[in-house]
């Protein structure tokens, strides 16, 4: 049996280290940026990050995978567009590549299906809506 508290441990660590990466490949990306460069141009990763964390709760509780990767996405775009939607999407999916869940192709397909749609998406529930129904629960 898996210990529960162990698992989380090594999550959370996991989470940390894969933070730090992003902020430091936000902060090189700055560092080669043209000075003159407006500050809503460069990566928003904290933004992402936070969202990520708020969301959770609501997109568990969607029906399948796809959907919750969808949903995810589209709601990181519209709070912090869709690079850093990306850039969350690709950590998740590194995560699972270690261990931590089950990395699959069609997560990134879904992902991007999700930021596609975030760009024009009126609300969270346009984003749900739009992403229960691309990924229907299997029968």
């Amino acid at each position: 049996m898996v210990n529960k508290q162990n698992y989380h441990g090594k999550y959370m660590k996991l989470v940390v280290i894969l933070y730090f990466l992003a902020a430091f490949l936000q902060l090189v990306g700055q560092v080669q940026a043209s000075p003159m460069a407006s500050k809503s141009s460069q990566p928003k990763i904290i933004c992402a990050s936070y969202y990520a964390f708020k969301y959770k709760r609501d997109v568990e509780k969607l029906p399948t995978d796809k959907s919750k990767h969808c949903t995810m996405s589209c709601y990181l775009t519209r709070k912090c567009g869709g690079a850093e939607s990306a850039i969350i999407g690709f950590l998740k999916e590194f995560a699972d590549l270690l261990g931590f869940g089950n990395a699959e192709w069609a997560d990134l397909r879904a992902n991007r299906a999700g930021i596609h749609y975030g760009y024009s998406a009126s609300s969270n529930y346009a984003c749900r809506k739009f992403c229960t129904r691309r990924y229907p629960k299997q029968k």
